[in-house]
């Protein structure tokens, strides 16, 4: 009996296949029965729907942060190369963003690593706290923490995109992105309500801003309000295919 498997897969399969092939013949796996044997046609299909799912399940991320991306940004809950901070604790009632924890005020910022790299700036605290600066790109993967179990790492990170080759400042720490889009997020120990002011106003020093406006200005750089919160790039409705060049470049 013939398996009816999703055409998307399958197509994505031969994509990847025509490639494979052309290196490494590969060996069709046995059934349970070692008597029952793939035809040449049946070991291409298999080969085929085997690479077209570990296609889809590599490009999946890529989408789906997309997706996550111009949600948030209706929801008015991430920035584009600003970041978007929290000055209140998380409760049972936030229905935006999943939640961690009720003891960090957090921000959310989206950077664009496409046309020219961002700047992270983490300032130094005027009394010691925890803090993290968690940095991942659309492959879904954290490739780097700014603080956390390390302690405090005040500075300046510089966010470069896959196909940066330019010259950075000495002084500054590069964080190299696979992605054209790196996920950015600040979260700040706060110890009960009595201490949320003090750091909201540690947060005020966090920042994140292009390269180009940090050189110029440095923390006096105050971006455009309605370019930090849309995305040029990103039109409403794109294939699978295209959501995954978008994001790599």
């Amino acid at each position: 009996m013939q398996i009816q498997r999703p055409l998307s897969i399958f197509i994505l399969g031969l994509f990847f296949s025509s490639f494979a092939l052309q290196e490494t013949p590969m060996q069709a796996q046995e059934t349970t029965s070692p008597a029952a044997k793939m035809s040449a046609d049946q070991a291409r299909e298999e080969n085929a729907y085997t690479l077209g799912v570990q296609a889809y399940q590599w490009g999946m991320p890529l989408v789906m942060d997309g997706v996550t991306l111009a949600a948030g940004l209706k929801a008015d809950a991430v920035y584009i190369n600003d970041f978007r901070k929290f000055d209140t604790l998380k409760t049972a009632k936030e229905r935006f963003v999943v939640t961690p924890n009720n003891v960090t005020i957090d921000a959310y910022g989206a950077a664009d690593v496409s046309r020219e790299p961002q700047v992270i700036f983490v300032p130094k605290l005027s009394a010691p706290r925890w803090y993290i600066v968690q940095v991942g790109d659309y492959y879904d993967e954290v490739i780097h923490n700014i603080g956390g179990t390390k302690g405090e790492q005040p500075g300046a990170y510089v966010l470069t995109g896959p196909d940066f080759k330019g010259q950075l400042p000495g002084e500054m720490t590069q964080i190299k992105s696979r992605t054209q889009f790196v996920v950015v997020a600040a979260r700040i120990f706060v110890d009960g309500s009595a201490d949320l002011p003090k750091a909201v106003e540690e947060q005020k020093g966090f920042r994140l801003m292009p390269l180009s406006a940090y050189l110029r200005y440095g923390l006096a750089y105050k971006p455009e309000t309605k370019k930090r919160s849309r995305c040029t790039r990103a039109p409403r409705r794109r294939s699978y295919s295209t959501s995954i060049l978008s994001a790599i470049g």
